[in-house]
């Protein structure tokens, strides 16, 4: 695989990963417990843990799917 196609895959999976964090951690910021926002965003792990416990599985699926690619990437990248 082409160095820059490495780099793009692994740019794009840093990039959803991101975006699915700042979705997830805002949809925490809502009542009725907003402190799991914060501790989200500044323990980025527990994110995916708080939204699944809420009920947003699929934000919690997409956050470790994003995540695992992003691991994978990497690895490819190197």
């Amino acid at each position: 695989m082409a160095p820059e196609i490495r780099l793009g895959l692994l740019i794009a999976a840093l990039a959803l990963w991101i975006t699915t964090h700042v979705v997830v951690v805002l949809g925490l910021f809502r009542k009725p417990h907003p402190l799991q926002g914060v501790i989200g965003l500044v323990l980025f792990p527990l994110a995916p843990v708080f939204a699944w416990q809420r009920g947003t599985r699929v934000r919690a699926i997409l956050w470790g799917a994003f995540a695992a690619l992003y691991i994978v990437s990497f690895v490819l990248a190197r």
